[in-house]
């Protein structure tokens, strides 16, 4: 006779840093759910397992990493690390990828998560059956296809690994080399080149940076923000936006300039991207805005499915595992969640607070940098967790203003946070 388990499935797709603290959350409630996760690589950590290699990986498939070899984290680890996790103490408070990702791998093993994912497992599709539970099929190396029937899904599959290139006049004639950030390593080849930077987000700034560290040339990092002016390495020029080319190797600026350079480092951002989804579980996206997400989280229309990790400028790490919180509350019925036409209504208001009265473009949906504060404390009270100490969230905005005034040198302090409300500088 066989035995039927009355567990629910729950699926999760990417054992990256979301993906690990949705496993960490809901293997507090086995006695509800049954757990799977899908990783397409061997490891978890994602996008900070750092690879020389570009382009496809030895499965034919597209490369996670945006990793570069001296990238360091922009925020300190006493922020960054999960609140029942700290980093270990002799580690600087900036880090580099590979502290990351061996702390990402050191948390999946102190919380025994690796036992349920199924690495090597590339997520092909997933749809809808007629009941409403979710069908996943993906692939175990290239041994073929398996599948399953699951009743919840959170997806994890981060948005750093679809790099956005403006379509820019005259690109098609540059003769020099052309990148994304997505694809850059090491700064080596660009010694006694040229380069423009486009983007003066964090991987941009980072990315002259280390471009300049090594080259006596100038280099030009491209930008269209007002009164951005930071100090910089003397070699670094901020230029205004690049707007065409002209001939094979002379860029044209919105100001009217024009330079000649040798190469062009795209830091232009990165594309949502979800080609595992079926046509009845699809979001609309348009400029960036995931449509219907119900406090950036739950498909309205499919409330069995959560997207974690969409919100955009946020304290990566514990943010996940607030929005981890509020999934398993919704999924273990702690949470109500309200009917599909007031969700959706929710949704509306969110924008057109977002549009009108901040001001935000469509791109902006889910951005929240600070707007972050008051967006997890909502979801700890609804979940029922302990908020962020405040000397969290104190701690991040005074890096932020150190980043603004100090480009170059910021990286090199290190923090110590005192209690719940204090950091110090040590």
């Amino acid at each position: 006779m066989r035995v039927t388990s009355l567990k629910k499935k729950l699926a999760v797709i990417g054992a990256g840093a979301g993906g690990l603290a949705v496993l960490q959350v809901f293997s507090k409630h086995l006695e509800i759910f049954e757990l799977t996760c899908f990783e397409q690589s061997d490891k978890v950590g994602g996008t900070w397992n750092y690879t020389e290699k570009v382009g496809l990986n030895d499965l034919g498939r597209p490369l996670h990493s945006s990793m570069y070899r001296n990238m360091k984290t922009n925020l300190p680890k006493e922020v960054m690390a999960f609140q029942d996790y700290p980093f270990p103490p002799h580690l600087s408070s900036f880090l580099r990828h590979s502290d990351v990702a061996s702390y990402l791998s050191d948390y999946a093993e102190f919380h025994q998560l690796k036992k349920y994912i199924k690495f090597h497992s590339f997520v092909k599709s997933v749809g809808k059956e007629d009941d409403g539970r979710i069908k996943i099929v993906w692939e175990v190396g290239k041994s073929g296809d398996e599948e399953d029937i699951f009743d919840y899904l959170v997806i994890c599959n981060g948005h750093y690994t679809t790099p956005y290139t403006p379509d820019l006049r005259g690109l098609e004639n540059f003769k020099g080399d052309v990148i994304h950030s997505h694809n850059y390593r090491k700064p080596d080849q660009y010694k006694a080149r040229s380069v423009l930077v486009l983007g003066a987000g964090p991987s941009g700034v980072d990315i002259a940076d280390d471009i300049a560290s090594v080259t006596e040339n100038t280099v030009l990092l491209s930008h269209r923000k007002p009164n951005f002016n930071p100090k910089m390495r003397p070699n670094i020029s901020l230029v205004s936006e690049m707007t065409e080319i002209i001939g094979s190797n002379r860029v044209q600026l919105a100001n009217g300039d024009t330079y000649e350079v040798d190469s062009i480092v795209f830091c232009t951002g990165y594309r949502y991207n979800f080609p595992f989804l079926e046509e009845n579980v699809k979001l609309r996206i348009t400029n960036e805005r995931l449509y219907p997400l119900y406090k950036h989280l739950v498909d309205a229309r499919n409330p069995n499915i959560i997207y974690l990790g969409i919100t955009k400028t946020v304290l990566p790490f514990p943010h996940f595992h607030i929005q981890a919180s509020f999934a398993a509350a919704v999924f273990t019925n702690q949470i109500t969640l309200p009917c599909e036409d007031d969700m959706l209504a929710d949704i509306e208001n969110d924008y057109k607070w977002r549009t009108e009265e901040l001001g935000f473009s469509e791109k902006r949906a889910h951005y929240l940098h600070q707007l972050q504060w008051a967006y997890n404390d909502d979801l700890c009270e609804l979940a029922s967790i302990p908020r962020l100490p405040s000397s969290v969230s104190n701690l991040y905005l005074g890096v932020h203003q150190a980043r603004t005034q100090d480009l170059q040198h910021y990286k090199e302090k290190n923090y110590r946070i005192v209690d719940e409300h204090t950091f110090v500088e040590v």
